[in-house]
């Protein structure tokens, strides 16, 4: 009594996450923001979290909007330009911290890591 099954089974590839490890903000329109870079489309709505912390564990920059690749100083969605409360950071290393979910997922994720901001 032979029997045959067939399941097709979709493999996706995880979304990559480069976050960079320096930025320089000084307004020479290069690498002015910082921000995470995601190979895949990832969840907005759903839990995205990008923050920046200080030593001191302030956080100095918080945002729910998933970048949109910013280039320029006039498109800043989702990335910290050095700033906080107005003013400028000094220089030094902050940590990072993400939390998202790719589509299609049910695991919501959290990275950590640190970034040096030198003017």
């Amino acid at each position: 009594c032979p029997d045959t099954s067939i399941q097709i089974i979709k493999i996706e590839p995880d979304a990559l996450l480069y976050v960079p490890n320096t930025f320089t903000p000084d307004e020479d329109n290069f690498n002015n923001l910082f921000y995470p870079v995601f190979s895949s489309k990832i969840e907005e709505d759903n839990g995205y979290v990008f923050r920046i912390y200080n030593r001191w564990g302030e956080i100095v920059f918080e945002t729910k909007e998933a970048p949109f690749t910013p280039t320029f100083f006039n498109n800043t969605k989702g990335a910290w330009n050095g700033t906080y409360k107005g003013e400028k950071c000094q220089d030094g290393t902050y940590i990072w911290e993400i939390y998202y979910k790719e589509i299609n997922e049910d695991e919501r994720k959290r990275k950590i890591g640190h970034v040096n901001l030198i003017r």
